[in-house]
């Protein structure tokens, strides 16, 4: 399975499954920022593009916050479980 755009929505819902946090206080404009705390206990931090719940983020943009907040493959997070999880 290769990413898919999915709504803002329903990617926000996937990454606090994950034990992401949305930092409300950060993010400048139009970004969100979400933390996640890695295994190794390390803070990793993604900025998330936001122009309503419903609009959809691309896939090239999932991917990169995939590989930065620990989510993908090589961390051990298959696809399946990330979109269907």
């Amino acid at each position: 399975m290769t990413e898919r755009p999915i709504s803002y929505r329903d990617l926000a819902e996937r990454l606090r499954k994950f034990g992401c946090v949305e930092d409300a206080a950060r993010g400048k404009g139009g970004h969100r920022l979400w933390v996640r705390r890695l295994p190794d206990g390390r803070m990793a931090r993604c900025a998330v593009p936001f122009h309503g719940p419903g609009r959809d983020v691309p896939p090239g943009i999932l991917r990169s916050l995939r590989r930065r907040l620990g989510l993908a493959l090589p961390d051990g997070v298959t696809d399946r479980e990330f979109y269907e999880g």
